[in-house]
């Protein structure tokens, strides 16, 4: 066992988490407080690793920066205009009313948020178009792409509570965890739920990898616990998925 006490929540002293953080700072070109944020989560998920008994070489691993990309180093210059469907949940909000819904699944053993918030991390840059806002043009709503950080959240509303999509930076999905469950929701304008559960499989996909449950590039690790849903399993859905509710992507020019 890692000993990561010499300072309160302080990692100990490793070349490898080193190499990791400064390999993931290479690869977040946030805005400063949003960066650090962002630093913070994978530093806490770090520590959760080594207290689960994991090497810093371990855990730099199953961290590696370059799962990242330079997804968030691209400048958010795209938009996505929304077919004809997609326009009409806008319109139809009222202030107790929008059109959200959920998909959920079960673990076998509670949540580790650290863990669920770094999954959502590398996750997101497969699937840009829920690293959004919504925003109101002159004739209709539109998506316009946004760089920050996401946030995991402990589940503290009813399901399916309306989002405050008018509030600066508020995001058009959340992921929430109570207990053993993992849910999802989305303001219908960004998807449907297929590209939902694509989502939700990819996330969990890699929350379990990140606990070591996945099978590794080698198939050198069995999983010895595993996610339960009620839905196709993450085998049968494709890698990506890209929304319906985007009927194209436009670049945006300033």
């Amino acid at each position: 066992m890692v000993d990561i006490t010499t300072k309160a929540g302080a990692l100990p002293e490793s070349p490898e988490l080193d190499r990791l953080f400064f390999g993931l700072a290479a690869r977040i070109g946030l805005p400063g407080r949003e960066k650090a944020a962002m630093l913070a989560d994978l530093r806490a998920a770090a520590r959760r690793l080594l207290q689960d008994g994991l090497t810093p070489a371990q855990a730099a691993e199953r961290l590696d920066h370059r799962r990242l990309g330079d997804f968030y180093l691209r400048a958010p210059d795209y938009w996505y205009p929304l077919d004809d469907a997609a326009k009409v949940y806008p319109m139809s909000m009222t202030d107790g009313w929008m059109s959200v819904f959920r998909l959920s699944a079960w673990l076998d053993a509670p949540v580790e948020p650290e863990l669920l918030q770094a999954a959502l991390h590398f996750v997101l840059p497969r699937f840009p178009f829920f690293a959004t806002r919504v925003r109101r043009g002159v004739f209709w709503h539109y998506i316009d792409a946004e760089k920050r950080r996401f946030e995991v959240r402990p589940e503290m509303e009813p399901p399916c509570a309306p989002m405050d999509i008018s509030a600066g930076g508020a995001q058009a999905f959340r992921v929430v965890y109570f207990g053993e469950r993992v849910s999802v929701e989305f303001f219908h304008i960004l998807t449907d739920g297929t590209g939902g559960l694509a989502f939700l499989s990819a996330l969990l996909t890699e929350y379990l990898r990140l606990l070591g449950l996945a099978d590794g590039p080698a198939g050198r690790r069995r999983p010895t616990r595993t996610a339960r849903s009620a839905r196709t399993p993450s085998s049968a859905l494709p890698r990506t998925a890209r929304p319906p509710a985007a009927s194209r992507r436009g670049r945006r020019y300033s």
